[in-house]
């Protein structure tokens, strides 16, 4: 018995649609961590306790990350 099949029959569930439950949650907690760094950027810079040159660069890396992690878990 391959390991897919092991897999289906202990699971009963099959490989596929473990995967796709996987990288949704990777995806969703990807995504609510950069809402989240978005808007501690925001207020930081909001109340002028963070420049604007760094929240820009924090904008941009926190974009790089979820693009990064996205192709991971959709690949």
């Amino acid at each position: 018995m391959d390991p897919a099949s092991a897999f289906q029959v202990g699971a009963g569930q099959s490989w596929a649609l473990f995967a796709l439950v996987i990288a949704g949650l990777g995806c969703t907690a990807v995504l609510l961590w950069a809402a989240w760094a978005y808007i501690s950027t925001f207020r930081g810079w909001s109340s002028n306790r963070v420049l604007g040159t760094i929240a820009g660069g924090a904008v941009i890396r926190i974009a790089l990350v979820v693009l990064l992690l996205s192709w991971v878990f959709l690949s």
